[in-house]
């Protein structure tokens, strides 16, 4: 399949500060696509230049083969949701769902039509003559939502539309959204900076820092295979060991001394990651895994559905997350001793050193 965005060595500064710097991106069509990254990296700048709402300082941005740099937001055929949804206070939910295609002179009888294959596809039955103030946050989200699909654009844009819901609602809307996505089939791109919204939503996920690309890759890669020390402390890798190679194996020594196998062997990699829930404390079969280690618990906290360790492992401290169905708190006391073990494959090898 051709790509059907194409952002072109995009560039963008407001006075000395560049958010966007030779910025490079394809999209296919059909696909979802999640810009992940910190506030400020330039996510929501790049977003508002493909909708015509901020101008670039150089680069091209075409949709379809057009090119639409120059052009104006209501020639690019986009839809973009806000953050803060941006409803009509004083429309009902469906003048407000009507609102575009009324600007857009749609005759009454196609546009009711339009609306009320919306209202249904977004679940607002019930709710037409509603007013936003009498709406919860979920359901202003899916007028917003529907104010925009109703449209019909080439371009869904979403600029981080589940960050004002609580934690149930966005688990709820992510589900509303995919399914949404999968049922229209629209080019979509969202801004997040939520990690879980990123790989639940995304077929890929551009991880983007200091207005440039980090990683551009399916969900399942970001979060197995980060490149960078960026990206896997980004996506909540919390124990990394610098250190290098030695000898002729696959084992990597830290600078505090420690051996740590990995799956894989590149001399020119000075960091190893490793997530906290991939650790297993206390292996009923230690020799199922390439690395096994002695550590004195420091202490542990209890998160719901798993427990928080912080353990001391010949100095280093190194962070374990295990279900808390499995171990219950006389086990974890402090100043015990555990075995930690990891299989090789879970040593993530990357780029770029970090002081630890």
């Amino acid at each position: 399949m051709s790509d059907y965005i194409s952002l072109d060595n995009l560039s963008k500064s407001f006075g000395s500060n560049k958010i966007l710097d030779s910025f490079n991106l394809s999209v296919k069509k059909g696909d979802l696509v999640a810009f992940l990254g910190p506030s400020g990296c330039g996510k929501t700048t790049a977003l508002r230049c493909i909708a015509g709402l901020t101008a670039l300082d150089s680069g091209r941005i075409s949709i379809g083969g057009k090119d639409i740099t120059d052009a104006p937001p209501n020639k690019r055929n986009t839809a973009m949701v806000f953050q803060s949804y941006a409803l009509f206070p004083h429309m009902s939910v469906e003048e407000n769902i009507n609102f575009g295609l009324k600007m857009h002179g749609i005759p009454k009888f196609r546009a009711k039509e339009k609306v009320n294959r919306i209202i249904e596809t977004t679940r607002l039955q019930g709710l037409t003559g509603r007013y936003p103030r009498q709406l919860s946050g979920g359901q202003q989200q899916r007028v917003a939502l529907a104010r925009a699909l109703v449209m019909n654009p080439d371009v869904l844009l979403l600029d981080e539309p589940l960050s004002n819901l609580d934690a149930k609602l966005r688990h709820e809307m992510r589900v509303e959204i995919r399914m949404l996505h999968e049922s229209l089939g629209l080019t979509t791109i969202f801004v997040t900076h939520d990690q879980d919204e990123a790989l639940t939503l995304a077929d890929r996920i551009v991880v983007i820092n200091g207005g440039q690309i980090i990683q551009n890759d399916s969900p399942r890669k970001v979060f197995e295979q980060p490149k960078s020390y960026f990206v896997a402390d980004f996506t909540s890798v919390r124990n990394f060991f610098n250190g290098c190679f030695n000898g002729n194996g696959n084992n990597f020594v830290t600078d505090g001394g420690l051996h740590i196998a990995c799956a894989d062997r590149d001399t020119e990699k000075k960091l190893v990651g490793v997530r906290p829930n991939r650790i297993i404390v206390n292996p009923s079969n230690p020799k199922d895994y390439q690395n096994v280690h002695r550590a004195t618990i420091r202490f542990a906290t209890y998160r719901g559905n798993i427990i928080e360790m912080f353990t001391d492992l010949g100095g280093k401290e190194v962070i374990v997350e295990v279900p808390a169905a499995n171990y219950d708190s006389g086990t974890l006391e402090r100043g015990s001793e555990v075995t930690l073990a990891w299989r090789d494959r879970d040593s993530l090898l990357l780029e770029h050193s970090t002081e630890n």
